[in-house]
């Protein structure tokens, strides 16, 4: 099979950010796995002078090499409809939305039309694309490049981890965690230009899940705690904009590093999100907190009681690495659309 993936090159297109999430993960993966792909970075398409051209040397590929399939990994309007459509013509397409439980109604179902097939990880967007006529949607959900993420047995030199982007909650939590008496080290990258946060690569973050005691996984979405807002007046008032805008992360969805702490043997706890317990049992694969200082009895707990962290962990690592796999993934995707 022979397959175009077309997917920003670089973490936001910044190349000085290193890889992005979609080459580590995807791209690597599918060239590991099924040989004859191709990579078609847009990067480029982010700058609106050069859209066009990116668009229609992604036509002139497709012409020349005749894939079986085209596969996209979008996030705004990088691609011309007219030139999607005609890309049809030539091969299969499917395109991966990743931010459906917050983004269907903004972007998603204005998209998906462009695309023969697309995949959601978001179990409640399924019936949500069929509303609009659209039938061709696939229910997938995140999970690992086993060759990539994987678990090493590090001697453990870190009580709690974070890795991911920072913003005015996250960096709260921290405060709280360290205010606590909690040894946290956080590593990501802060968009917003203030601190010294640093940007870690793939590879490093996975080194960081295997060398800690405890994973965190804090949310993304907006966050009503009293005490953060009354400390954090100027995102009470960004939040409130942004709902009459429609242009918050509202709503909680299941990220990739669900599986990838798991994946590396991890101890995993997360906020909960809908859903979750249809790929981890709750309390014996990971576990979860309500709020700020459930999360941080929990820490304590789990960081105290070793033999049970380490059970919940190893629980977590067998479920991922039988169940939770791009090797599986791509398998039950390609065969849902005929390929």
């Amino acid at each position: 099979m022979k397959i175009i993936c077309s997917i920003l090159r670089y973490d936001y297109g910044d190349r000085s950010l290193g890889n992005s999430f979609e080459y580590e993960q995807f791209y690597l993966f599918l060239k590991e796995v099924y040989g004859n792909v191709i990579l078609f970075g847009f990067d480029d398409a982010l700058d609106g002078a050069k859209k066009r051209k990116v668009n229609n040397d992604l036509l002139e590929l497709v012409k020349k090499e005749k894939p079986d399939l085209v596969f996209f990994f979008i996030y705004t309007d990088q691609f011309i409809p007219d030139v999607l459509n005609e890309i049809r013509k030539y091969a299969k397409t499917i395109n991966w939305f990743a931010d459906d439980k917050w983004r269907f109604d903004s972007f998603s179902r204005h998209w998906c039309r462009y695309f023969d097939h697309v995949v959601t990880t978001d179990p409640d967007a399924v019936r949500k694309y069929k509303e609009t006529g659209y039938n061709t949607a696939v229910l997938s959900q995140w999970a690992i490049n086993d060759s990539v993420c994987k678990k090493t047995d590090e001697e453990k030199k870190y009580d709690v981890v974070f890795v991911g982007q920072f913003n005015r909650y996250r960096k709260w939590v921290l405060k709280r965690l360290r205010r606590a008496g909690i040894d946290i080290a956080a590593f990501g990258w802060d968009r917003a230009g203030s601190g010294n946060i640093k940007k870690v690569s793939y590879g490093e973050m996975v080194r960081l899940y295997d060398q800690s005691r405890i994973v965190l996984n804090l949310s993304n979405s907006i966050n009503w705690d009293v005490r953060f807002l009354l400390g954090e007046p100027m995102a009470g008032l960004s939040y409130l904009k942004g709902c009459f805008q429609g242009s918050l992360k509202n709503k909680e969805d299941i990220k990739a590093r669900f599986f990838e702490a798991t994946g590396c043997g991890s101890f995993l706890l997360s906020y909960y999100v809908d859903h979750l317990e249809d790929y981890f049992v709750i309390g014996r694969e990971m576990a979860i907190y309500t709020d700020i200082d459930n999360m941080i009895d929990k820490i304590k707990y789990y960081l105290k009681d070793e033999g049970q962290r380490e059970q919940i962990a190893h629980s977590g690592y067998v479920r991922t690495l039988s169940d939770h796999t791009y090797r599986k993934r791509f398998a039950e995707i390609f065969k849902a659309i005929g390929l």
